[in-house]
Parts: C-alpha cells; structure tokens; sequence
C-alpha cells in the first residue's frame, strides 16, 4: 500500500488518483509546526484516518510529526525541546519510507518501506521482535518474524495465497500467544493458523521447530492431499511421520535433508514403498541399486 505525501495526488470527480489512476494507499498532509495528518484512501476516497495497525495495541499517540522537525542529534529525541511521545514520519521524495514511535524520547517502534515496482517491503522493529513483509500487487508473498535470540519463524506465499515454504526454529510456538496484537498478520494463533491455509503442491518445510505438532496441522491444510514436490530441511519430524508421507498419492518427488543418522535408513523404506517418487537423502538420490 503506498504512503505518499498529498501533493502527489490528483483529484478528478472528487476521486484522488496517482499517475491517473485511482488511489489505494495512504496520503499524508503536512500541517503547522511540522504535524502531519494521515487518511486512508480506498479506490479514491478517504476512509479514515490512518493509524499503524502494527502496533496499534501497545502503542498510542494522537502526536503525528515530520522527522525533519525533530531534534535528533542528541537522546532522548525532543520536539520543541521536550522529550518527544508521538508517531513520527520520514519522506523521501514525497514517499512515506519510515515511521518511528517515541516514548519519552525513546525508540520504542520502527517501520521502514521500500516499494520497487509492484513489489513492497516492510521492516518492523523493536527491541526483541523483528518482522518483514513483503507484498507483491498488493497480495502477501513472504511473512517473517524473528528473535535474535529465540526464533524465526518464516511463511512463503505464492501468487495465489498458497503456502509454500513454512521455517520454524527455537522457542516460536511457545512464544506464539504472547505475540498477539504485537504483529500484523495472525500469526500469533501459532500451528492452528495453518487450518485456515491452503497448501502448495510443491512444499518445503524447514528448521528444528518443524515436528509432528506441526505437521498435524500442516495436514489439516487445503490442498495437502495435492502434494507432489516435497522438502524437508533440517526438521525435527519423526521417522514414523516420514513414512507417513506415502499417503500423498501425487508425491513424485521428496527430499529430505537432515543429520540424524537414522533418517538414510528411513527414506531406503520409503522408496521401497514409493518406487515411483523421486527420492533424495542429503543429495543422495535413492535408487532401486539401494535397496539390495
């Protein structure tokens, strides 16, 4: 959704358009003393005003500024020389490339945009949580939230809204209902969200927190039972739940990568029961001289 200064726009038949088409975004007025106002337009019209729905729950301000009015050579950052608690916002040839929230001069929050094309990117930080978006024609393609520390947890999404790739490593699922309203998808629900999701027929699934809760979820998917190009990458599922892939019917090809000495051994008995399927162990394609 694109940010962009009013002065960008054009109204024609009180429709707000953008290089005479109409506009979907958000359009930023500058007003006295460096304050900006934003209002959501939708298909030309303004709907309301904006607020970052990002972290609308834990923080609040009816303080919206331009970055260039601040005072920010020194901490805490300070508006008028107080120390500032508001939304502030960074333009960069009339575009929207950054907002930061303040508490008493302090970084709390930070979004950074990037638009190339129809393709958008949106950083989120703050102190222990980061997450990236990016958005391609206005459609999610990829999610990602992650903790230096504790995890990364990462959704690939195709044109079509399908879930591709899922990675999951450390503590995110333990971590998933204390996210909630910090992050601006509804990927705090932890593995229930993959009920509501459709599946690629070609899958990879990665990282250590990737086990058998999962999959049972991942099962519960639309599109699951289509599967026919399948990767598992450095997962923790089991070797009984390895096996249970068999029952994708369309699997033609399954790669698994993975250091536990017992999973070469698995995917032999796999192949054994799926002579058709294209199967690969740590780039070792098995083949029926294998088997004997």
């Amino acid at each position: 959704m694109l940010r962009v200064l009013i002065d960008k726009l054009t109204e024609k038949n009180g429709i707000l358009l953008y290089k005479h088409e109409v506009f979907t975004g958000v359009a930023f007025t500058r007003l006295s003393d460096g304050h900006v106002r934003g209002d959501v337009v939708v298909n030309g019209k303004v709907e309301e005003e904006y607020k970052n729905v990002y972290w609308s729950n834990i923080a609040s301000s009816d303080i919206y500024l331009d970055m260039a009015f601040l005072e920010i050579d020194k901490e805490p950052v300070s508006y008028k020389g107080k120390p500032l608690s508001g939304n502030v916002f960074d333009f960069d040839r009339g575009f929207c490339v950054e907002e930061k929230y303040y508490s008493e001069g302090v970084l709390i929050h930070e979004a950074n945009w990037t638009f190339l094309g129809g393709i958008e990117f949106l950083m989120l930080q703050e102190n222990d949580l980061s997450q990236e978006y990016v958005w391609r024609n206005g459609a999610p393609v990829s999610l990602e939230l992650y903790s230096e520390d504790n995890f990364n947890f990462r959704i690939g999404l195709g044109d079509t809204g399908r879930v591709y790739a899922i990675l999951a490593k450390g503590n995110y699922f333990e971590k998933a209902n204390s996210l909630q309203g910090r992050v601006g998808f509804d990927l705090w629900r932890g593995r229930e969200w993959f009920e509501m999701q459709s599946i690629s027929d070609r899958l990879a699934i990665m990282g250590d927190a990737s086990d058998d809760k999962l999959l049972r979820y991942i099962k519960k998917t639309t599109g699951y039972e289509n599967i026919s190009s399948l990767v598992l990458d450095d997962s923790s599922i089991s070797a009984e739940s390895i096996l249970s892939f068999s029952e994708l019917k369309l699997l033609d090809s399954f790669d698994v990568r993975d250091v536990r000495p017992e999973i070469r051994d698995v995917m032999i008995a796999f192949k054994i029961t799926n002579k058709e399927c294209r199967v690969v162990c740590n780039r070792e394609v098995i083949v029926e001289l294998t088997l004997h």
